[in-house]
């Protein structure tokens, strides 16, 4: 698990989980982007990170409720991705949210290649 500093304030929490493709298996390298759900920018992150090796993720991050998601590749170097909203983090604490990346849809305007890229 790599964790992933940042400035550290006493309003602060964490949040940490793992990263899998849809059958389970522990996909290393995603990029982990966070946005506070208060933000009007969607295709804004405010906070990224990276799996480690078993997938795993830990971001320090201010108290408030994330939308957080995930680009990268399986071990088939398949694109995937993933999101989970609503994620909400409480100062001194560590919430997990652990998530589960599909295969990529199609590139276009709307999808999640388009906002990482």
């Amino acid at each position: 698990m790599r964790w992933l500093p940042g400035r550290r304030r006493h309003t602060d929490g964490a949040v940490q989980g793992v990263v899998v493709s849809a059958s389970g298996q522990p996909l290393a390298g995603c990029m982990v982007g966070f946005r506070p759900t208060s933000s009007g920018n969607v295709h804004q992150l405010d906070y990224t990170g990276i799996t480690g090796a078993d997938g795993s993720y830990r971001l320090g991050l201010p108290a408030a409720t994330y939308r957080i998601s995930v680009n990268g590749r399986d071990r088939s170097d398949t694109l995937v991705w993933g999101e989970k909203a609503d994620v909400t983090v409480v100062a001194g604490r560590t919430t997990i949210a652990d998530i589960i990346a599909h295969e990529h849809p199609p590139t276009d305007e709307g999808s999640p290649r388009a906002r990482f890229n």
